[in-house]
């Protein structure tokens, strides 16, 4: 009972008894991380403004020839195109015969006299621009010979008759018709007829050469048209180069010889069977070296690559 008794008033003292407070426990507050300064970063590079490059300037079309008319007389008319505003000077075998100025669309013409000539002579030009640049002509115009105006025949002196018969008077031979000379426009590619003279207006079956080329191993080629199944011989300054028979359709064509540069008369005589000529064409012709030939058929320089742009 005793033991029982204890235990009971060691129980109530336990509840009524206060007892010491339990201490809480202190919470240390952790450190703020120290703040880290950023990395410094390089500043990216400034590009650089890029500089547009400036255009080259164009060079200027070299002046060129639309026409060329050449009278019996020599009275000459030259037309053609070149820069606006510029001087264009017309030269004969390299002498300025003539000038003309280009209007505002380009265009030129020039009206002046020819001296008679025994041997062709080479048309160009020159044009002179407003800065003073020169620019000759890349084509030029090939004429043949102009032969000096024909003078009528002295009638023969009468014959001494008695003085009542009157004198018959003869009749003057009438001079013959002058001819306009052939005007050939040499280009790199070849000829081409400006003025055919005379022969133009003859009638069909007249022989006439209408082109003069170089094939790829520049040699020169003829073509032209004829007399159906007539022959004809092909001269260089009177010297006999080629013969050819002309086709069927009234055509011919032939590839000469072997020909060294230089400026020539090239002449073709037509013949009948019986070895009589029956139709003759005269023109000049300019032979062209082969360096020229292969400097205007180079193609031309790939432009060189830009640079790129400095980023």
């Amino acid at each position: 009972m005793a033991v029982a008794a204890a235990v009971v008033v060691a129980v109530i003292g336990w509840l009524v008894w206060p007892t010491a407070p339990v201490p809480s426990p202190t919470i240390v507050a952790a450190p703020e991380p120290a703040a880290v300064a950023p990395a410094a970063v390089a500043p990216a590079p400034t590009p650089e403004p890029t500089v547009a490059a400036a255009p080259e300037p164009v060079a200027p079309a070299p002046p060129s020839f639309d026409t060329v008319r050449v009278e019996p007389d020599g009275s000459t008319q030259v037309a053609g195109r070149a820069e606006a505003g510029a001087a264009v000077s017309i030269l004969v075998d390299g002498t300025e015969i003539a000038t003309a100025a280009a209007n505002g669309q380009g265009s030129f013409a020039a009206l002046f006299d020819l001296a008679p000539s025994a041997a062709p002579r080479l048309l160009t030009l020159l044009m002179t621009l407003a800065d003073g640049t020169k620019v000759a002509s890349l084509d030029s115009v090939a004429l043949a010979p102009l032969a000096a105006p024909a003078v009528a025949a002295e009638p023969a002196p009468a014959a001494t008759v008695a003085a009542s018969e009157p004198a018959a008077q003869p009749a003057p031979e009438p001079a013959p018709e002058p001819a306009a000379p052939t005007a050939l426009l040499l280009t790199d590619s070849g000829a081409q007829v400006l003025q055919s003279g005379d022969v133009a207006a003859g009638p069909v079956g007249t022989v006439s050469i209408d082109a003069i080329s170089y094939d790829a191993a520049g040699a020169v080629q003829l073509a032209g048209r004829g007399q159906a199944g007539a022959s004809l011989r092909l001269y260089l300054d009177n010297a006999e180069l080629a013969s050819v028979t002309v086709a069927e359709g009234g055509t011919w064509a032939v590839t000469l010889p072997e020909v060294a540069p230089g400026l020539y008369t090239l002449r073709a005589d037509q013949m009948d069977s019986s070895g009589k000529v029956t139709s003759r064409f005269e023109t000049p012709f300019k032979r062209e070296s082969l360096e020229a030939l292969a400097a205007v058929t180079a193609p031309a320089p790939a432009p060189a690559a830009a640079e790129p742009a400095p980023v």
